[in-house]
């Protein structure tokens, strides 16, 4: 895997009458010189659902296999203390949390995370209005958390909407006249 910018999330949009899927990818690299364990926190909302991700690490795509929980935990433990990276996600009902593990993740490795998000468009006015992510996976390590907000990432967004109905209202917490001089900010729109 080429090294990719971990300072950009691309995001493509979908757009089909009341319906939106949002595929956003981002990069991490490991920025210290032993191995650490990310935490990947996944935004979960009410109106946005995660519909799909895939964790590439080097050029190794990472598959996940569902287990009990206590067996996902035994065998997570077993593959760290082997060496190797290892993988384990978790839900909490609770805290309405979702996230994924990598353990012993080696220095200078970049992982490349392939995320979907499908969410329903609101309507205002009689119009659709359709707002874009706020938040984005945000990365954990050693106590430090990444910058995951828009405008602490540079942007490359392609929105494609195919509606009978304009979507009069596009809400992006950078999609903004500024954001049309700002040189960190890429955007395209195309409507059919």
């Amino acid at each position: 895997m080429e090294k990719k910018d971990d300072n950009t999330v691309f995001i493509t949009s979908k757009v089909n009458e009341i319906f939106a899927s949002t595929e956003l990818i981002q990069y991490f690299t490991n920025p210290l010189d032993n191995p650490i364990e990310l935490t990947i926190l996944f935004p979960i909302k009410d109106e946005l659902s995660l519909s799909k991700f895939v964790v590439t690490i080097d050029d190794q795509i990472v598959l996940s296999k569902v287990m009990p929980k206590e067996k996902a935990e035994e065998k997570y433990n077993d593959t760290i203390a082997s060496g190797n990276v290892g993988f384990i996600s978790r839900y909490e009902e609770k805290d309405k949390t979702y996230s994924v593990n990598i353990g012993n993740l080696k220095p200078k490795t970049q992982i490349k995370l392939d995320s979907i998000f499908i969410q329903m468009i609101g309507t205002q006015d009689m119009s659709y209005e359709f707002s874009i992510m706020e938040k984005y996976p945000a990365f954990y390590y050693n106590g430090i958390k990444s910058a995951n907000e828009p405008k602490n990432k540079k942007i490359n967004a392609h929105f494609e909407i195919e509606a009978q109905s304009k979507i009069t209202r596009l809400i992006a917490p950078f999609y903004d006249e500024e954001a049309k001089s700002n040189p960190n900010i890429k955007y395209s729109v195309k409507y059919s």
